[in-house]
């Protein structure tokens, strides 16, 4: 594949983020933000993953259709992907992993927030918004809290403050057990349905409005599988300039229609309508000239 390449090299520079921000990269190949002081002098250019493909794990579609067509795993078999392999699943997971790779629902393509980025100059306070939380490491598609939490640690940040939505009723003890007790000391945990009206009592951007502050490291996480609330939340950040201001990062899965995507059981199902893929790429680059680092989310 031509792409092969560019592909090493957006994995190894995601992987190696996570160690050193200061690796790297080239524009060919990532999407970046200039970033600029209060006075509009240029600071730095920081890189976030390409909107391309499917918007998921830029190996899943390929790794898919050779499976299907019985041509191998070529695909899995890059230094990169062998690296992030071997970082994060060791030993006998590692071949399950070759033999099944859940590119849908891998986010080592994504690159977030590092510490340079976040905070040029003075440390601010970091909050963490997960809306469909689950439970701390549990999830359709993998645990979302836990990611935040240790992968942010990674790069140098730690949340002050944890704020999660889940709608699906959980016991106390089995919910907060489980959770490290510095998680446990920041977290506000809403089991209850969320509110779309804006301004609602229940609505989680009345909450980051009322917490947050324009000095805060805020990073939100959109995703609870109703498409049309999860749309409509994020639509209240693009209209509401306050809540523009307020968000620095942003995890959204956009439900749309695509083919190759309802064949492997992501997106709208039935007949094709409502937002396309097309309708992600608009959206996702709004969000980012809006000065939102907007990721695709799983």
């Amino acid at each position: 594949m031509r792409d092969q390449p560019l592909i090493d090299e957006w994995l190894a520079v995601a992987a190696a983020r996570l160690e050193d921000s200061s690796v790297p990269w080239h524009h060919r190949t990532m999407s970046y933000f200039d970033v600029n002081d209060c006075h509009g002098k240029h600071i730095a250019k920081e890189p976030i993953e390409p909107l391309v493909g499917m918007l998921r794990h830029p190996l899943f579609h390929c790794q898919k259709m050779q499976k299907r067509a019985g041509e191998g795993r070529s695909l899995l078999n890059t230094p990169a992907t062998r690296q992030w392999l071997e970082a994060h699943h060791g030993g006998s997971e590692q071949r399950m992993l070759f033999e099944d790779f859940r590119g849908a629902v891998n986010t080592s393509h994504l690159l977030p927030a590092a510490v340079p980025a976040a905070f040029h100059g003075a440390r601010p306070r970091a909050i963490m918004f997960d809306v469909g939380a689950s439970t701390y490491n549990d999830g359709d598609g993998g645990a979302s809290m836990s990611w935040f939490v240790e992968t942010y640690r990674r790069l140098g940040i730690t949340f002050e403050r944890f704020f999660a939505w889940e709608k699906q009723i959980h016991a106390p003890q089995p919910l907060f057990s489980k959770m490290p007790v510095e998680v446990l000391d920041s977290l506000s945990y809403f089991n209850i349905p969320i509110e779309v009206e804006a301004g609602a009592r229940h609505n989680p951007l009345r909450t980051l409005k009322a917490v947050a502050r324009p000095s805060d490291f805020v990073v939100l996480k959109v995703d609870f599988d109703a498409d049309v609330v999860e749309q409509a939340l994020v639509q209240q950040i693009l209209d509401d300039s306050v809540l523009t201001s307020l968000v620095d990062e942003l995890y959204f899965e956009h439900h749309v229609y695509d083919i190759a995507l309802a064949l492997y059981k992501y997106g709208p199902k039935g007949e094709p309508k409502g937002p396309r893929l097309q309708d992600s790429y608009e959206l996702f680059s709004k969000l980012r000239e809006v000065g939102i680092r907007a990721h695709s989310w799983v």
